[in-house]
């Protein structure tokens, strides 16, 4: 079946892909234009005008930073299939996409390698203490912070999806005792225990870090508060790479507050980007990075071959063979 396609010549496939940055010639994604020359007709607008204009029309979108505006999908005259960058897609109002029967994918496992460095690189600067380096070198000030290893700490990772388990590969061979939860309870690679996402608790009781990479669900949401807070070690360390609604905010900020847990370093928060006048900002336990887990100059040259072979997928009239097509029921 190629019916996407009018073998004609008549009218083409019409993509448009629009990562919402600017790319050069040199950039990887665009050789699509090269590989399905006379099979689609292939468009890289270089501005959101352009962008939504292209857009009315298209049989495929692909963005990465940048989504169309919501009741575009109600009015989309050709749309088949919409494809974005991003790993999660709660900012897409998914029950227009569901009814109309768009094919959604998403990019997951295009972040597994740069956000598993941010993990490693988080843990690495709380237990050697670099942040307070910066601010005494700011302040002229020499003096030596306290000084650790992880080696021999234990990491609790909440998600083993794809970059829970690049995480995992990476603190194991650090020297880590990994343990982890994971929705359908099974053996994973570098971690020592895996528990289901209902035996959480045991994470946060026995953990030197723990690191948040649950998608936002009906299921994660609101789902870690006071109870395993207090759970944990005075000395433990929260690092929130997932979604700020998987916490209870104000149970967090209580906790904090009243130092149950040592510290918590966030990439992800409730309310983005976080208001000036929120409490986090003036937490000494707490260290904020702006949402910078995602985002990679890499990202969109790993894009290329996950598309690629979407793309001749679907021209191929084969969407069984897609690759990340969005599951509604699971919400990832």
């Amino acid at each position: 079946m190629r019916g996407i396609i009018d073998l004609g010549g008549v009218a083409m496939l019409k993509v448009v892909i629009y990562p919402g940055i600017q790319i050069g010639e040199g950039n990887a994604l665009h050789r699509l234009k090269q590989d399905f020359e006379g099979e689609c007709d292939i468009y890289y607008p270089e501005n959101r005008e352009t962008f939504l204009t292209l857009a009315d029309d298209a049989d495929v979108l692909m963005v990465y930073w940048e989504n169309p505006p919501n009741e575009y999908f109600d009015t989309a005259k050709n749309l088949k299939w919409y494809a974005t960058c991003m790993a999660g897609v709660n900012a897409l109002p998914l029950s227009v996409i569901q009814k109309k029967g768009y094919i959604l994918t998403n990019g997951r496992g295009l972040y597994d390698l740069h956000m598993a460095e941010y993990a490693i690189g988080m843990m690495i600067l709380d237990v050697r203490n670099l942040d307070q380096c910066v601010k005494n070198q700011q302040n002229k000030v020499w003096q030596m912070p306290p000084q650790n290893q992880i080696y021999g700490k234990r990491l609790g990772i909440l998600g083993l999806g794809s970059i829970g388990q690049e995480v995992a590969k990476k603190a194991a061979a650090m020297g880590m005792t990994v343990v982890g939860t994971k929705r359908n309870k099974q053996e994973v690679a570098f971690v020592d225990t895996v528990y289901s996402s209902d035996e959480m608790d045991e994470v946060f009781k026995t953990c030197d870090y723990i690191i948040n990479l649950m998608p936002q669900t009906p299921e994660t949401t609101g789902k870690i508060g006071k109870r395993q807070f207090e759970l944990m070690r005075p000395s433990a360390c929260i690092i929130n790479m997932g979604r700020g609604s998987a916490f209870v905010e104000d149970e967090l900020i209580q906790a904090l507050e009243q130092k149950v847990f040592r510290r918590y370093i966030s990439d992800v928060f409730v309310v983005e980007p976080l208001p000036e006048d929120s409490v986090f900002w003036k937490m000494d336990n707490v260290l904020i990075t702006p949402h910078i887990c995602g985002p990679n100059e890499t990202l969109l040259d790993k894009a290329y071959p996950l598309f690629k072979h979407n793309l001749r997928a679907f021209i191929d009239g084969q969407p069984e063979e897609m690759k990340n097509v969005y599951n509604y029921a699971r919400g990832y």
